[in-house]
């Protein structure tokens, strides 16, 4: 049975694009992208928005039921005229797939606030290190610790694909990559390597900003940087389509 993936669009808008103010050709061509997606075969939910940090670049989640159900859309006579609506009003386009830990991702539609961080050319002592880490929040929260009061569970990305048909070979399911490609910061085409997706709930950007003065933050973040090349962290409040 295939595994479902999340497809990441990261998309860079052309200065002065408003996705948010109907009426306008920006937003009725958004509109009209988010809706030809959605009817496709093998699609289930997306989710959208800005980085807080940098609002010209949006973030797009898409969950299909498997990496061939967007691969049949990329391919189909339908794909042409989606990407000519969309391309005017971008700068640049970056797409990849990972398969979330837990699937779907419910933490992305329901927190107001998303940390959005991914780790690039990882080493295979960080997948676990990320789960310890998560674990660790989520134990915290558990048992009513104030420093973490404010954070909502989280996500990490995983390549189930990969799992399998690695594990065939005998290698460990700790080897694996979390996103299915390589990856390079900002999107480079140099550099590449495997990467790792991290997503984790808060009330606020400011609440994140918050716990990372706590102990608990100081005591466990050596966890996010051992085995890591590079990281990128950003924050979105996600829209589901």
């Amino acid at each position: 049975m295939p595994s479902p993936v999340t497809e990441c669009a990261t998309i860079t808008l052309k200065p002065g694009i408003d996705l948010g103010t109907s009426g306008t050709d920006s937003a009725q061509a958004w509109n009209e992208t988010l809706a030809t997606v959605a009817k496709q075969a093998g699609y289930q939910r997306s989710y959208w928005g800005r980085q807080l940090e940098n609002p010209n670049i949006v973030v797009w989640l898409i969950d299909w039921e498997s990496l061939a159900a967007h691969q049949t859309f990329m391919a189909s006579p339908s794909y042409q005229p989606f990407a000519a609506r969309l391309l005017p009003l971008t700068e640049n386009v970056h797409l990849h797939h990972f398969t979330p830990s837990v699937f779907p991702p419910g933490i992305i539609a329901s927190a107001p606030v998303i940390e959005f961080a991914t780790f690039y050319d990882t080493k295979p002592v960080f997948v676990g290190n990320v789960r310890k880490f998560e674990g660790v929040l989520d134990q915290a929260k558990a048992k009513g610790d104030v420093d973490v009061d404010e954070y909502l569970g989280g996500v990490w990305g995983e390549d189930v694909r990969s799992r399998r048909s690695e594990e065939k070979e005998g290698l460990s399911a700790d080897l694996l990559p979390p996103v299915i490609e390589d990856i390079a910061k900002n999107g480079a085409s140099e550099g590449k390597g495997r990467a790792i997706r991290l997503c984790l709930g808060w009330t606020s950007k400011e609440a994140h900003m918050k716990f990372r003065e706590t102990q608990l933050f100081k005591d466990n973040i050596a966890l996010l940087r051992e085995g890591v090349g590079s990281a990128e962290v950003h924050h979105v409040a996600f829209k589901t389509v």
